[in-house]
């Protein structure tokens, strides 16, 4: 039992130095951030199989009972993948785009001013208050601001006055409370008003 659970650490360990020297060379090699990513996942299944064969193999010769063996398996299993299946499905999740409007109230994404789901940091989508007749559900800042690219479509001069106070930032509205520094804003002449030359 000492022998097996001593070669299960090494394994782990070497696999774990090995794993990390291939993806040094391959970030050496590869700046984009996909074919890094793409590596990263394709050396972690790899070696994740590796080391459930090895250390399947070296446990598999010490049972007896084959229910206590897919036991043990499941359980690992489970523990392994764990990372693996997060980091492939994404968490916490994270959006490409997140295409949002301004309303002339400075509302967006059904974010609107006054409503108690701007302060809800616990979920990424939240049911709002009552708002123009019906109740909605929306992202929540928390995924709002976790997305890699935010596009702004404006159209309207009720909008102008709310444009600004999106550009600048102001957090009294709930647009200017979306991140902007992975922000592009797509307005018309009449919502981009005098600012816009």
């Amino acid at each position: 039992m000492q022998t097996h659970l001593l070669v299960t650490i090494v394994v782990i360990g070497v696999l774990w130095i090995l794993q990390r020297i291939v993806l040094a060379i391959a970030y050496r090699r590869f700046t984009d951030p996909w074919t890094r990513y793409r590596w990263r996942k394709t050396i972690a299944y790899l070696f994740l199989a590796i080391g459930i064969l090895v250390i399947g193999r070296e446990w598999l010769e010490g049972f007896k009972s084959l229910a206590t063996f897919l036991g043990i398996v499941s359980a690992g299993v489970a523990i392994a993948l764990k990372d693996p299946l997060a980091n492939l499905a994404g968490w916490p999740p994270v959006l490409d785009l997140v295409h949002l409007g301004l309303g002339a109230d400075g509302h967006t994404a059904s974010l609107v001013p006054g409503d108690p789901v701007l302060d809800v940091t616990g979920a990424d989508v939240a049911v709002t208050g009552e708002y123009q007749g019906r109740r909605r559900m929306t992202l929540t800042y928390p995924a709002l601001n976790r997305a890699r690219r935010v596009l702004w479509v404006i159209t309207g001069e009720e909008k102008a006055a709310m444009l600004d106070r999106l550009r600048r930032g102001d957090p009294t509205i709930p647009a200017g409370r979306v991140r902007q520094d992975h922000a592009i804003v797509l307005a018309d002449r009449a919502a981009a008003g005098p600012t816009e030359r």
